[in-house]
């Protein structure tokens, strides 16, 4: 945005649905929202960076008799007075001569928050046209003790029944979402059914200018991509400016995808998350305990629930034990940061190390247990002091 561009422009943002400029509609996903959204007041979509969260919902919205209020979460939402205000504005934005009559936030009402927000959304909705949705997009801005989850649950309790919220996060919802979860009040459209499947992602290359054959190649790169949109845009890209085939690019096209991750997720995270993260990027599959010995970190397990709770290409196996995986671009992103915070001696001995987690983690995958190979367990203790001491 330009320095001369005006405050209206600017306000008018952040309440503004986006525009797309090569839209797929996805109607499997379509027909899953819609049953959703027939049982639930409230949808929450929790995904990775780069999954395709908001072009989805924006696509989904664009039907006729679907009035939609788009609000853009940032950090001007630390002030819940910011809230209530572009609320006000995207009600007159919808031709609500009512919205000069909402009631006006203070500081002074923060004391009885809920009672005000009953209030403003008992009149908000009021006003509202029939079969409004309300979308809240990159929800996971909100910090975890910001007022705005406490007036987001008074929302919910007063949206009129062919009304609708819908939240867009990278998160999946809070602690404090559990009651409206248990009773039924909140539906969840997670990662794995957002992913990308073969047909779409052809569908998809194919408004992008990659018009692609069905070939073993592909195939095997779409399994290492596991249907991650911008996984599939970014390799694309290198694909139109090479002019080569996207899958035979190999770790030229990967640089884009890793300074995907450099800029929308390491630069996110702290730097002893970070740490932990390349040195766990060792186990192809996670299991608390063995990560916790790896890195010798006790909190492994904390940290590894919340890199999947907060959709950080983590996802949690359950069954029969709990353990988790990054997702392979990422994974190999992770052990590239590990190469270049060593010097090419240490991390020569390192690769060598990290031949025992594969075996350590080879039975893991199918029997959840270590291996035990012969010298397997000395040769794992030593990978761990080399990690430490690294």
């Amino acid at each position: 945005m330009s320095p001369t561009a005006s405050p209206l422009r600017r306000t008018a943002a952040k309440i503004t649905q986006p525009r797309l400029a090569r839209p797929l509609t996805r109607q499997r996903l379509h027909k899953t929202l819609d049953g959703m959204l027939a049982e639930h007041p409230m949808v929450w979509v929790a995904a990775p960076a780069g999954s395709g969260k908001t072009s989805l919902i924006s696509i989904y919205l664009k039907g006729p008799g679907r009035p939609t209020i788009w609000y853009q979460v940032d950090e001007r939402d630390d002030d819940i007075a910011s809230c209530f205000h572009y609320l006000t504005m995207a009600c007159a934005q919808l031709d609500c001569s009512e919205a000069a009559d909402l009631p006006r936030y203070s500081p002074a009402l923060a004391q009885d928050l809920r009672a005000f927000s009953r209030s403003f959304f008992a009149s908000f909705f009021a006003v509202l046209p029939e079969r409004t949705v309300l979308v809240f997009d990159n929800y996971q801005e909100v910090a975890e003790d910001a007022a705005l989850h406490r007036v987001m649950q008074v929302a919910v309790e007063e949206l009129p029944t062919d009304c609708r919220l819908i939240v867009i996060s990278r998160h999946f919802p809070p602690p404090g979402y559990i009651r409206l979860q248990a009773n039924q009040r909140l539906a969840i459209l997670e990662q794995a059914q957002l992913r990308f499947e073969e047909g779409e992602a052809i569908a998809l290359l194919g408004l992008r200018g990659s018009h692609l054959s069905d070939t073993p190649e592909f195939k095997r790169w779409l399994a290492i991509n596991r249907g991650w949109a911008a996984g599939l845009v970014l390799y694309s890209e290198w694909a139109r400016l090479v002019q080569a085939e996207f899958w035979r690019l190999g770790s030229l096209g990967a640089e884009s995808v890793f300074d995907y991750f450099a800029g929308e997720i390491q630069a996110r995270v702290p730097e002893p998350s970070a740490r932990f993260m390349a040195q766990s990027a060792l186990l192809p599959v996670m299991k608390p305990e063995l990560a916790a010995e790896l890195t010798d970190n006790d909190a492994a397990g904390e940290i590894l629930e919340r890199l999947h709770r907060h959709n950080t290409f983590t996802t949690r196996i359950d069954v029969p034990a709990v353990a988790y995986e990054f997702h392979p671009l990422f994974r190999t992103y992770l052990l590239k940061q590990l190469e270049r915070s060593h010097s090419p001696e240490a991390f020569t001995a390192l690769s060598a190390e990290r031949q025992v987690c594969l075996r350590a983690t080879d039975k893991l995958r199918r029997r959840w247990t270590c291996s035990r190979r012969p010298g397997s367990g000395r040769r794992w203790r030593h990978c761990c002091v080399s990690m430490r001491r690294s």
